[in-house]
């Protein structure tokens, strides 16, 4: 009697973790500073140059946090400073790293955006200023549509916060997100999501349930 009941408590256990996890956010991140490994050049197959920051803005990390609970897409935390308006997210959901999903632009003093759906044969628009990484992907042109989500924003002076709506973008494994300044493309960045936020919940099921069968039946 003495097993089960400890083996009940377990689960009651493995559940309350479970629940709080589904309280909190994945976080994924890299350190796009001068002196990082991990820095953002080039987008790939973009048009290259050997400066990771040229210029205004200063483009230090970039942070993603999931939802757990559904794999929504909360917030996209940039650290920079001296932004350039006007400047630009990409999202996709899953697939080739460009195969875009959502895409918007903000401009100085914005703070609530509508994010547009972006088709498969969309166009780039690309940095014209000669000073910057001329000729690289900085906006999309063509092949958008409203999506009928938003996205808020906030400037705290070293960092620029998106947060969306929950339930809205759900990202699945190969989710990427990238960041250009329009004009210029001084500074670019892009994150990618390495897999699903579901396999960690599945994983705590599995935890408890494992442990629960190991006492039962010792």
């Amino acid at each position: 009697m003495k097993k089960i009941l400890l083996g009940f408590l377990l689960i009651g256990v493995t559940f309350l973790f479970c629940v709080s996890s589904a309280q909190a956010y994945l976080v994924y991140s890299y350190d796009d500073s001068f002196d990082s490994v991990d820095a953002i050049i080039n987008w790939p197959g973009q048009v290259g140059d050997p400066r990771e920051q040229i210029g205004n803005p200063q483009l230090n990390g970039m942070t993603v946090l999931i939802d757990e609970v559904d794999n929504s897409l909360y917030q996209v935390i940039l650290d920079i400073t001296n932004v350039v308006y006007p400047d630009a997210i990409f999202i996709n959901t899953g697939g080739s790293w460009d195969s875009w999903d959502y895409y918007f632009e903000s401009y100085a003093g914005d703070t609530s955006l509508e994010i547009q759906s972006v088709s498969s044969d969309y166009a780039y628009g690309y940095a014209e200023n000669i000073y910057g990484r001329y000729g690289h992907a900085s906006s999309i042109e063509t092949g958008l549509s409203d999506s009928g989500y938003t996205v808020s924003i906030s400037n705290t002076g070293t960092q620029v916060i998106y947060t969306f709506n929950s339930g809205d973008i759900i990202l699945n494994s190969g989710s990427n997100i990238g960041y250009a300044t329009i004009s210029c493309a001084n500074d670019v960045g892009l994150i990618s999501i390495p897999e699903p936020a579901t396999i960690l919940l599945l994983g705590c099921g599995l935890v408890g349930l494992g442990v629960f069968g190991r006492r039962r039946f010792k």
